[in-house]
């Protein structure tokens, strides 16, 4: 994972956080730590993995949030109107994290703490 750096979200509400996304192998990387009395709002993703797999973004309790299984190498994408139909927030407290289960991971996701 490499750096994040916040930009307006617009409408006054909490900055979204883009956040690069680059990993070697499959596992585990935590975006947004444990937030005690915030909620991790998901806004976008666009993701990509080297090998077939499955990239899934959840909680830090593994509960999932959104899940891609690519057959072929290729790109997990959650559009902004995407996150708002599956809820677009984790539960209150919770980090986020980005499982993939095969091959390197790169991409970004862009998220917010309110």
């Amino acid at each position: 994972m490499s750096g994040s750096s916040a930009i307006p979200s617009g409408g006054g509400g909490a900055a979204q956080v883009p956040m690069a996304v680059n990993q070697t192998g499959a596992g585990t990387v935590n975006v947004a730590a444990l937030a005690a009395g915030k909620t991790v709002c998901i806004h976008e993703a666009n993701l990509s993995l080297s090998a077939p797999g499955t990239i899934t973004i959840q909680d830090t309790d593994a509960t999932p949030f959104a899940s891609w299984d690519l057959a072929a190498t290729g790109r997990a994408i959650l559009s902004p109107v995407q996150a708002r139909e599956l809820g677009r927030c984790l539960a209150a407290g919770k980090g986020l994290d980005i499982v993939n289960s095969a091959g390197n991971m790169k991409g970004l996701v862009s998220y917010s703490q309110e």
